[in-house]
């Protein structure tokens, strides 16, 4: 018999070779479906959902601009949560700077200093302007709160929010400059339905015919505003603050018209005179009224004190004396 070893039939070992083959591969392809599973798991479970981009300035001016379309109960002042007050310009306000000659401190935001030349009375031949209370303005201003919403980049913007303007798209239409001045309360009027200055009484529509000066006014502004310049208005003696403000989604519509109340809105109409006591850059006149400085004319003086000319001319004397 003899002793060499007999052969492996030439099947089994091609099966033998193609098992050793696919074991390790069955092995990897199981291990990988095994890890896939929990993996995928785990990526649901600890992913979170994309956080939405905040909105654009363009998309918060035009939700205001729609909020402001009807005005309604919950928006007039004393409806809100809580009621806001306007300012009045009667003679025992608190709300509003007089001087000893019937006058109120009012300010304006524009572009035109070389217009309000300090201790100049100015007729304004050119138009109505917008203008607010300087003391309302510089007691906002201070608060915590709203001044913390400032920072480098971002003043211009804070505001046109806080005064209702649309956000700027043109640097040539940029507003420059502040300017305060003295005005005799009848040279002025709200922009609202009710447009009696000396009463903090709002409504929500005209519940007594205006004069038609006024409403020929109103009905071309209202026009202007949202079919031309799409700016969001109140109309009823308030500027619409759109900065956006956290605001509970339970909270009710008072709740969420008080976070819009910006400052009391004023119109001094066109061929009026007013007094200008300064004009400063935006940045300066926000110096001023963060230091608690009195805007004042140069001189220390108010109008009813002489005279600014007469004072400025005392100043020249005493220096003149000096030398």
């Amino acid at each position: 018999m003899s002793d060499r070893p007999r052969r492996q039939p030439q099947k089994l070992t091609a099966r033998r070779v193609l098992f050793q083959w696919r074991f390790p591969v069955i092995i990897v392809l199981i291990l990988i479906v095994l890890c896939c599973i929990p993996v995928g798991v785990v990526v649901r479970l600890l992913s979170k959902p994309e956080e939405p981009e905040p909105p654009h300035s363009d998309e918060m001016y035009q939700q205001a601009v729609y909020d402001t379309l009807l005005a309604e109960p919950h928006e007039l002042p004393s409806g809100m949560n809580p009621p806001k007050a306007l300012v009045t310009l009667a003679p025992d306000s608190t709300g509003v700077e007089h001087d000893g000659n019937g006058r109120v401190l009012l300010c304006t935001w524009h572009r035109n200093p070389g217009t309000y030349k300090e201790g100049e009375d100015v007729t304004l031949s050119y138009g109505n302007i917008t203008a607010y209370s300087l003391k309302e303005l510089s007691t906002w201003y201070r608060e915590k709160e709203n001044n913390d919403q400032f920072g480098k980049d971002n003043t211009d913007l804070r505001l046109q929010q806080l005064l209702g303007l649309p956000p700027l798209t043109d640097p040539n239409s940029k507003n420059t400059h502040f300017t305060t001045f003295w005005v005799n309360p009848e040279s002025v009027v709200r922009p609202a339905y009710s447009s009696d200055v000396m009463t903090s009484t709002m409504t929500n529509s005209f519940t007594t015919p205006p004069d038609d000066l006024f409403y020929d006014w109103f009905t071309a502004n209202a026009l202007y505003s949202y079919a031309t310049v799409n700016q969001a208005w109140t109309r009823m003696g308030y500027t619409y603050d759109w900065y956006p403000k956290e605001v509970d989604e339970n909270a009710d519509n008072a709740t969420k018209a008080a976070l819009h109340f910006g400052l009391t809105e004023f119109l001094v109409t066109e061929k009026q005179v007013i007094h200008v006591v300064k004009t400063s850059t935006t940045s300066e006149f926000l110096q001023q009224m963060m230091a608690d400085t009195p805007i004042l004319s140069d001189d220390g003086s108010t109008p009813e004190e002489g005279g600014d000319d007469k004072a400025k001319d005392g100043d020249k004397n005493d220096e003149k004396n000096k030398d």
